[in-house]
């Protein structure tokens, strides 16, 4: 996370103009400091275009600043590259997405294709055929999440950002450390435009000199006006008043926990709407948060947010507040979170006010993830991907809260877009989900539990699970009758798959009996000339649909 917030020159350090194809999401950092050895190492192999496969990790701890020295090495080195491709790495979709929007950037063929692992090969296979590129895996969990998106025999450079520590072979790895003691002071006085380097250095040694932390205490002092003797009485005071409360959370360091208290209860006496505004925030993902996500559909808010939605100075206000302290990186339509500023926001909530964001979270994303069968026209699909991280971040939080509260209309949506990017796998689990929670909550004979059911036989049908698929069909089917009757179109809706799948298996006697029921309620209920009738009639005859 940058201090104080704000675009820079792509100059800065060398005077060399981005590619043509480019897409890293974040601003250059102009307060990044120091770094030297590790932007040496990465570029003094890298930068080279000659056929030879390098692909590098930066590894080291949440808030150890792997993220910003890969943004810095992009745009310090960007200019030497023919194209620039930054993927969010943390989740499979977007890691699958963010990907695959290369095609279209490259202009492949593929690139229309509804198939999305075909775009994925498509786009593994360009890297492989050409050189001077450089591909960015941000946040990667683990080598196994990254590794068949990593082209075989490329002629270009791969930099990868983890916090796992066990690449092997896959990775040249460069581990991250803390910032060197001097380079944490430069940070801090170029940052307040004080000269006391050693108070300066007593703030580094007490917030062990951790990137986050110090950039969090430089933009604290920037945006109060304190000095850097007053902020070190405070932090030491802060610090021990968080060390009483017990160990915390081992997800992040007490440093940043302390660093962010600070700003938090200065934000809080500034500009309480931004406390709000970052409570809901810490329940999306940390990437790309578009504003028409909390400002779209302002009846979904709680109070707490209504001047924001309201009023669009008090929103720039708020923003300005976040930005001034450290929390957010903000950009003309969206703005981005550290994971670790969330992770220590939500630990600062009760369960029930995690519960009630969660919550508002996810109907926020809902309002705006797009429904019916939209998933069936390509030209949603940019839209599916930028709301996807937030939708599964949400849906994430409230399952741990109460699963009984999910939405499952977003779950199958989610589901939905996934099996149209013939993401099968990724698809299942949101369908299973949605299928466990309608049964639990609805019961086993309501008619959203059929559809469920009807959702994860179709997608076990795509797979080729004939056999596995069935029983989800006939499931369906049961319900359909016992709940609206035998002459109802959903009945005969489920009657029509079961005679696809058993003409898929071969079973033509069974299918043609299927069909047949179906083309008779369809002709009775929808009448003669509809268009289920008129398909259903000839799979009934086992002629061509």
């Amino acid at each position: 996370m940058a201090p104080p917030g704000g675009t820079h020159p792509a100059g800065r350090g060398h005077n060399l103009s981005l590619p043509a194809i480019w897409n890293v999401p974040h601003p250059r950092n102009p307060y990044f400091t120091g770094r030297g050895d590790l932007l040496e190492a990465l570029r003094g192999s890298g930068g080279e275009t000659r056929p030879v496969v390098l692909t590098q990790v930066l590894r080291g701890l949440g808030g150890i600043g792997k993220t910003q020295l890969a943004l810095e090495y992009a745009y310090r080195y960007g200019g030497t590259y023919r194209l620039v491709w930054w993927v969010r790495a943390e989740e499979p979709e977007v890691l699958a997405s963010d990907y695959a929007a290369l095609a279209q950037a490259l202009q492949l063929p593929q690139h229309t294709a509804q198939d999305q692992p075909t775009i994925i090969v498509a786009v593994r296979q360009w890297l492989e055929r050409h050189e001077g590129w450089l591909l960015i895996l941000d946040n990667a969990p683990a080598p196994a999440a990254v590794q068949a998106y990593l082209p075989r025999s490329p002629y270009g450079h791969i930099v990868i950002t983890s916090r796992h520590f066990g690449w092997g072979s896959m990775a040249k790895s460069l581990t991250v450390p803390v910032l060197p003691r001097q380079e944490a002071v430069q940070l801090l006085l170029e940052v307040t435009q004080q000269s006391d380097a050693e108070t300066a250095r007593a703030i580094a040694e007490t917030l062990g000199d951790l990137p986050l932390a110090v950039a969090q205490a430089a933009a604290y002092m920037e945006a109060t006006g304190l000095s850097l003797s007053t902020y070190v009485e405070r932090l030491r005071t802060q610090r021990e008043a968080l060390l009483h409360r017990g160990e915390g959370s081992p997800d992040y360091p007490h440093t940043v926990a302390t660093t962010w208290a600070l700003a938090f209860e200065a934000l809080r006496k500034t500009n309480p709407y931004a406390i709000s505004l970052l409570r809901l925030c810490a329940f999306f993902a940390p990437d790309d948060i578009p504003h028409d996500l909390l400002r779209g559909h302002p009846s979904l808010l709680p109070d707490a947010l209504d001047p924001l939605v309201a009023d669009d100075l008090q929103w720039d206000d708020a923003l300005q507040a976040l930005r001034h302290y450290a929390f957010l990186e903000a950009g003309e339509d969206a703005f981005a979170i550290h994971r670790l500023v969330q992770v220590i926001t939500r630990d600062r909530l009760s369960e029930q006010e995690s519960t009630q964001w969660a919550a508002v979270a996810m109907q926020c994303v809902a309002a705006l993830f797009p429904s019916g069968n939209a998933a069936d026209d390509p030209r949603t699909w940019p839209t599916y991907a930028r709301l996807f991280p937030h939708a599964a971040s949400a849906v994430g939080h409230i399952s741990h809260a109460d699963p009984a509260k999910v939405d499952t209309t977003l779950l199958l949506q989610m589901g939905f877009y996934l099996e149209r990017r013939a993401q099968f796998a990724e698809a299942k689990p949101y369908y299973e989900r949605a299928l466990a929670i309608r049964e639990q909550v609805l019961g086993p004979l309501h008619p959203q539990t059929a559809l469920s059911l009807n959702n994860l036989g179709a997608l076990l049908r795509a797979q080729g699970d004939l056999a596995g698929a069935k029983p989800y069909f006939e499931r369906a089917l049961a319900i359909w009758e016992q709940v609206l009757g035998l002459q109802h179109p959903n009945t005969a809706t489920s009657l029509n798959n079961l005679g696809a799948l058993l003409r898929a298996q071969g079973d033509l006697a069974g299918a043609k009996s299927y069909y047949e029921r179906a083309f008779h309620i369809f002709r009775l209920r929808l009448g003669q000339d509809h268009l289920y009738t008129d398909r259903t009639g000839k799979s009934g005859s086992l002629g061509s649909c």
